[in-house]
């Protein structure tokens, strides 16, 4: 008889439970309910918007946002954009892509991304071809495989731009 009182105890007032956020300062003092879930939520997707604008600086966060379905794509779809469109300025320079790779890992935004771009660098610096590079690291197949085509081509920026407005129109 008891716990049946405690049970609707609990689910007459479904803020109640929530009094540590209370505490902490993370719900208002008057939020109760689903009034109070909705503050909570409100401020997680706050500061997930603050660390994928803002940029994020503290590493191991990027890594666990890159596992995350939703945050993961947009994330690779944000560095595809900025190396395809590095990559296009470099190589419509006339720049070797071994000294292209020196400033590649720079375009990509998020430091998980980067160090993969670096890895790439390495191989391309070692005689891979580029696409091969990006392949081994995890790159998203369509960046790749545009890559690819542009080397085989020899039209690599064309290539190039044609994938920074695909990943641009995606962001």
């Amino acid at each position: 008889d008891t716990h049946l009182q405690n049970l609707t105890d609990w689910m007459a007032v479904p803020g109640a439970h929530w009094w540590w956020l209370r505490q902490f300062g993370y719900l208002p003092p008057t939020a109760t309910g689903s009034a109070g879930i909705l503050s909570l939520l409100m401020v997680v997707m706050a500061a997930l918007w603050l660390l994928l604008t803002r940029g994020m600086t503290w590493s191991p966060t990027q890594s666990i946002l890159m596992r995350v379905p939703g945050v993961r794509g947009y994330l690779w779809d944000t560095a595809c954009a900025g190396v395809a469109r590095a990559m296009a300025i470099l190589t419509a320079s006339h720049i070797s892509m071994r000294l292209a790779a020196r400033y590649l890992p720079q375009a990509a935004g998020n430091r998980a991304i980067r160090r993969r771009l670096g890895t790439a660098c390495d191989a391309l610096m070692a005689g891979r071809t580029l696409s091969a590079a990006l392949r081994e690291v995890g790159f998203p197949s369509t960046f790749v495989w545009l890559v690819r085509a542009g080397e085989e081509s020899g039209r690599l920026t064309s290539a190039l731009r044609v994938a920074e407005r695909h990943y641009e129109a995606r962001v």
